[in-house]
């Protein structure tokens, strides 16, 4: 089937863009519904966070009459050029599809940016590198990326991305030292 029936959660964490040349486009709409051949999308809640939005959306095949809800977290804290200049609004998004995840069965999310490997990698690795350190307490970035690259290439694009995957990890580990009073 079509992603949209097969997926339960979108994550895009690309702004949408300000320069003619579009990436990513605005596939959900701004209020009410809208149409792309047999398939509707309709925006049934919008809540702002900080650094992402949280949409509900009723994805509807009109030939077949199937509908889904999707729960879409769009990621702003993004700039057009370059990484975010802290890790706090990746760590909040991460935990957000985390727990949405848990609450919903871990039925498969998918993510995108405009190529699909530079941000989506970034925030993969980060996901992934995250619930490792929370569930066994292991933090290994380098093979994360590795094993994500072995699926897909040019995961994690630039070393700007690699390294920011790092800042971030560390951010949150002394968020959790921090709350955890261990130092």
């Amino acid at each position: 089937g079509s992603p949209a029936f097969t997926t339960h959660g979108i994550l895009s964490p690309s702004p949408l863009p300000f320069v003619p040349q579009e990436k990513c486009a605005q596939y959900w709409p701004s209020d009410g519904l809208v149409s792309y051949g047999d398939i509707t999308v309709e925006l049934k809640k919008e809540e702002e966070c900080e650094s992402y939005t949280v949409r509900d959306l009723l994805v509807t095949n009109t030939r077949e009459n199937k509908s889904r809800q999707i729960r879409q977290f769009h990621f702003h804290g993004w700039p057009e050029v370059g990484i975010p200049s802290d890790g706090k609004g990746m760590i909040s998004i991460i935990a957000a599809v985390q727990k949405q995840q848990q609450q919903s069965g871990n039925h498969p999310i998918t993510v995108h940016c405009s190529a699909g490997a530079g941000r989506t990698g970034t925030f993969c690795a980060l996901s992934t590198v995250l619930e490792r350190v929370k569930a066994e307490g292991i933090l290994d970035v380098f093979q994360t990326v590795k094993s994500l690259r072995l699926q897909r290439p040019h995961m994690v694009q630039t070393l700007e991305q690699y390294e920011f995957c790092y800042k971030v990890v560390q951010e949150y580990i002394d968020a959790f030292s921090d709350y955890a009073n261990f130092k």
